[in-house]
């Protein structure tokens, strides 16, 4: 038995590519915005401490927006800084990498962060009662931060900051990390030449990413647990020889994978460290056999004194200190095979003799494409020290020194080192820049968060609504023009007919790989589309092509109707960006939005499903339990109460035409006309003629009238219409995933409320009704043919309604028995529009003109089916059916 080797890795910049470096670019891109609206209003100058003008005031060098933005490229990382050391408590960066917090509530405290910040930083250092508000432990330090940064400290900087610093951005750069080719295929050879006795781990502080929780609970690996990462890596080794060929699976490298926020503990606390060698340690040494040697690799040099000096017992044989790159890596292992092989040389000679024949090509003399044009247009340079910095660095250690000293003026000269030259090459000592664009093919890029939902645009295929690559180039050429702190694009010219083609060559959008532009499935309206790059998730949404009806598919109605909920309201509504009606952009309007991961509840039916799995459950992966789906209706409500007390947008107030009629007729005089529209567009002497009349139909719209009449023989008042603004269903609603695990600990939780395209002003009781149809759909849209000790696991529809009373104050002054007869009358009139959209598809469907024609016809059966309930509701006897 071979002496025991255990090779314990950090993920970012040591298997991957360093992210701090592409961090700092947006950082410095952001702030350059800043500068570049602020000097036009105030000067830019870098204040001289030797000098000053007559009165004491400081003099200094006006400077231009895109050197001071180098110099503020650690701003980010100064928010965390300024939290831990001068206010005192744990910065939500490292709350959410302990596992404390997840990703929107970090976008949430990052921000809160940002503006105590700035908000002390223009705070007079003797107003202790204003330090004490912002909650500020050591307000003497907050002097040194005003000295160091001043341009900080002007009011129109600040304000610009709020609005142009995105965290959520932030957080996709640091993520969107590519494994490194080399050092995958180096492990994998390890592996494969000491048939597996050589064991390999990740300790790591990251966080929950953005899609991770669906990559990880759709991909269980065979022991049972969350896989790491679902990746596969082609084998680039021993071709010459005709040695291995094919891919391997990237996830089964690692026995041990130590996760911060899945522990709870982070580098460069011991604990994760001990816990990661107590399970990879503890659990392959052979009973008997020597002590194993144990080696750690990390590009963060706090985390390697950490592991070096403070774990009892000193177990780690040698620490390693990647500051070059994926070279670095390699040495680093052939140093500790080299160590072992002295230990045990019938065990690991012929490793080390195969790492330097196989393996060491890899890491010398690679290939360089040419640098794109984005790096050579004027692209934000790598600001700071090019020596990596890990993914899971601590904030505090990415501050820049103030500019002026000399460990500045050492940083901008390496720096400098990273940048092309006038010739477009790229030295070859510039790792960052040749691995920041790739240059030597030696990344594996992220695929875009997995969403079962979406379809690749496939160039190849033809399709009414798929974007093609000249409409994609023009959207993103409008988004970099438009709100580039997003889009962090190479400087593009004015004319898009000057620019390249910028879904593959982005420059910093496409540092993780070309911007994938997915469409989602199943949309009957507005096709909808997902595009990622290095800043994130983006969602577009536009009208579908062809002729529309007159105020139909109005993006820029629905754009405005989010943005006024975003703006006035906490409602967990899209972060909308931009809206463009440009026909030179698009043939059709669009708007964009961030884009959110969650659960859609589509199928009423899935809220009674077992089992569920547990992707991230320490002690178990897979559990069976039972969802409560009166927690989630009673989430809805809530979340619907709240729209409903949202402020009306004042254009839609404006828009409003006043009607005599009650809300309800109205809705069922517009149906009714509907109908009528269609039976009378079928000729006499058509076959289809009896086929579209519909007597159930009928007969549910003359009951409406009159039971409605009869409710209302009091008076007009008898049934209140208060004007909200309103369009809600439970389909429309994102849950989180956690919600559909069954857990105390995560109730249900609504994380967005999508598709505005139908909101108006109208009556809220619509709303509650419409929730409530689930009890008259059979499955997968209801319950009325699931089994009763299922039914009964789901509020009734007078639950529902009396919840909304309740939590809305709304009806409380009716008796129960009123408000309830009210509610039926409005559960059936949501029968009767439903009945009237299905019957125009049916007749579509007879026409020979629907989209699926098949299907269309169908809807027959769903005419019938929804006059009948609604007739039930109202309590009246229906004529004979077409069932």
């Amino acid at each position: 038995m071979p002496l025991d080797v255990v090779l314990f890795f950090d993920y970012g910049g040591v298997l991957t590519s360093v992210a701090v470096p592409a961090a700092r670019r947006l950082a410095a891109f952001h702030m350059k915005l800043v500068f570049e609206q602020a000097s036009r209003s105030v000067s830019l100058v870098v204040p001289d401490p030797r000098s000053s003008a007559p009165g004491g005031a400081a003099v200094g060098t006006t400077i231009s927006a895109s050197s001071l933005a180098k110099r503020y490229s650690s701003v980010y990382f100064l928010v965390s800084t300024f939290t831990e050391k001068v206010v005192g408590t744990a910065s939500s960066f490292k709350r959410l990498e302990n596992g404390l917090i997840r990703r929107n509530a970090f976008i949430t405290g990052f921000k809160e962060e940002l503006k105590t910040l700035l908000a002390a930083l223009v705070t007079p250092s003797t107003d202790s009662h204003a330090f004490a508000a912002l909650k500020i432990r050591k307000p003497k330090d907050v002097e040194e931060y005003k000295k160091r940064h001043p341009h900080l400290c002007i009011p129109l900087v600040q304000q610009l900051m709020l609005q142009i610093l995105d965290p959520e951005s932030l957080l996709c750069v640091l993520e969107k990390l590519s494994w490194r080719k080399n050092v995958l295929n180096m492990l994998y050879y390890l592996r494969a030449v000491t048939h597996q006795e050589i064991k390999l781990g990740v300790i790591t502080n990251n966080w929950e990413a953005e899609g991770h929780y669906v990559r990880t609970s759709t991909e269980i690996d065979q022991s049972g647990s969350p896989q790491f990462i679902t990746l596969s890596c082609p084998i680039e080794y021993g071709h010459e020889s005709g040695g291995a060929s094919g891919s391997f699976d990237v996830n089964g490298l690692f026995d041990v994978v130590a996760q911060s926020y899945m522990l709870g503990k982070s580098k460069p606390s011991p604990d994760i460290y001990e816990i990661a060698i107590e399970s990879g340690a503890g659990k392959y040494k052979a009973s008997g056999s020597a002590k194993p040697l144990l080696f750690f690799f990390d590009d963060l040099k706090a985390n390697c004194t950490a592991a070096e000096k403070n774990i009892p017992g000193e177990p780690f044989t040698k620490v390693y200190h990647i500051a070059n790159g994926p070279s670095d890596v390699f040495r680093g292992v052939r140093d500790a095979i080299r160590i072992a092989a002295e230990a045990d040389p019938t065990g690991w000679a012929h490793v080390l003799a195969g790492l330097d024949k196989d393996i060491a090509p890899l890491f010398q003399n690679r290939v360089l494409q040419p640098l794109p044009l984005s790096a050579r247009a004027g692209v934000v340079p790598p600001d700071g020290t090019p020596v990596p910095i890990a993914h899971d660095a601590k904030p505090q250690a990415q501050e820049l020194p103030p500019s002026g000293d000399a460990a500045s003026q050492q940083q901008q000269q390496q720096a400098q080192q990273a940048l092309p030259n006038q010739q477009g090459s790229v030295p070859q000592h510039s790792w960052i820049l040749t691995e920041f664009h790739n240059l030597d093919d030696n990344l594996l890029c992220p695929p875009p968060p997995p969403n079962p939902t979406l379809e690749p645009i496939d160039d190849q295929k033809t399709s009414p609504n798929y974007l093609d690559l000249e409409e994609r180039n023009r959207i993103l050429h409008f988004l970099a023009r438009t709100c580039p702190q997003y889009f962090v694009l190479p400087p593009v010219p004015s004319r898009f007919e000057d620019c390249g083609n910028l879904v593959e060559d982005g420059g910093f959008a496409t540092s993780s790989g070309k911007i994938a532009f997915e469409m989602f499935k199943g949309g009957m309206s507005n096709p909808t589309y997902r595009f990622t790059c290095r800043t994130g998730s983006f969602v577009l949404r536009k009208q579908p092509r062809g002729k529309l009806l007159p105020g139909a598919h109005n993006m820029k109605r629905e754009f405005d109707i989010i943005r006024h909920l975003e703006e006035s309201t906490n409602l967990p509504v899209p972060k909308c960006l931009v809206y463009c009606n440009d026909r030179t952009v698009c043939a059709e309007d669009f708007y964009v939005m961030r884009y959110r991961d969650g659960k859609m509840v589509y199928r009423v039916g899935d809220l009674a499903s077992a089992p569920f799995t547990r992707a991230f459950s320490q002690s178990r992966v897979l559990a069976k339990t039972t969802l409560n789906p009166r927690m989630f209706y009673r989430e809805a409500v809530a979340a619907l109460v709240d729209l409903h007390n949202a402020p009306i947008p004042p254009f839609l107030r404006a828009q409003q035409k006043q009607r005599s009629t009650h809300p309800i007729l109205h809705l069922c005089s517009v149906w009714e006309k509907q109908y009528r529209r269609v039976v009378a567009s079928v000729p006499a002497t058509s076959p289809a003629a009896e086929k579209v009349k519909f007597r159930t139909f009928e007969f549910l719209t003359e009951a409406l009238h009159l039971v409605f009449a009869h409710a209302t023989a009091d008076g007009p008042g008898s049934i209140p219409s208060p004007e909200k603004l309103r369009d809600f269903k439970i389909d429309n609603m994102m849950f989180s995933h956690r919600s559909l695990e069954g857990r105390t600990k995560y109730p249900p939780k609504i994380v967005l409320l999508l598709d505005f395209e139908l909101a108006a002003i109208g009556d809220p009781l619509t709303d509650v009704a419409y929730l409530a149809l689930f009890h008259l759909f059979p499955s997968p849209r209801g319950i009325i043919n699931l089994p009763q000790n299922v039914q009964s696991r789901f509020p009734s529809a007078v639950e529902i309604l009396e919840e909304y009373c309740r939590r809305s104050c709304y009806m409380t002054k009716l008796a129960a028995s009123t408000r309830k007869r009210v509610f039926f009358i409005y559960m059936a009139a949501m029968c009767h529009k439903l009945a009237g959209i299905a019957h125009g598809v049916y007749a579509r469907g007879l026409a020979g003109n629907a989209t699926d024609v098949e299907a269309a016809l169908k809807l027959s059966l769903a005419v019938d089916h929804l006059s009948l309930q609604g007739c039930k509701l109202l309590g009246v006897e229906p004529p004979e059916s077409k069932l």
